[in-house]
């Protein structure tokens, strides 16, 4: 996947989304406002989540119910060492949730790439626009 799209437009790329995903860890990335967390919300509406999704930022992990088991939702913005997200138990849930939604994954490099995955890039075109690359 490499296209533009347009914020009024999510919901389209979001179910896109959805139809590709083989495996439980999908990580975004992208620079601050790109919308990685927008874009997770309407991922998790066309999953059907009901609980509120918003950023992680600062609790570094949010959970969601699904009913076939939990979507986490990771920000390591704030996280500066992969041992920091080890000692947050990242190997357990990528693991054993149903789906982990992952933004700003650098730092946990070496930690996914023992894992199959998912890899976006989000870019900000304009105040409207978005364009989404996948890396792997």
């Amino acid at each position: 996947m490499n296209k533009s799209f347009q914020l009024s437009t999510i919901e389209k790329i979001a179910h896109e989304l959805v139809q590709k995903f083989q495996y439980n860890t999908i990580r975004f990335d992208g620079q601050l406002g790109a919308g990685k967390t927008t874009l997770i919300k309407a991922v998790c509406q066309q999953l059907g989540v009901k609980s509120i999704v918003n950023s992680p930022t600062f609790s570094i992990i949010n959970c969601y119910d699904h009913p076939k088991g939990s979507i986490y939702h990771m920000d390591f913005y704030r996280i500066k060492h992969p041992q920091e997200a080890l000692d947050l138990g990242i190997v357990e849930l990528v693991e054993n949730a149903f789906l982990n939604f992952i933004e700003w994954g650098d730092v946990i490099d070496s930690i996914l790439t023992q894992k199959n995955n998912h890899h976006y890039q989000i870019e900000y075109i304009n105040c409207n626009t978005r364009r989404i690359k996948q890396l792997k």
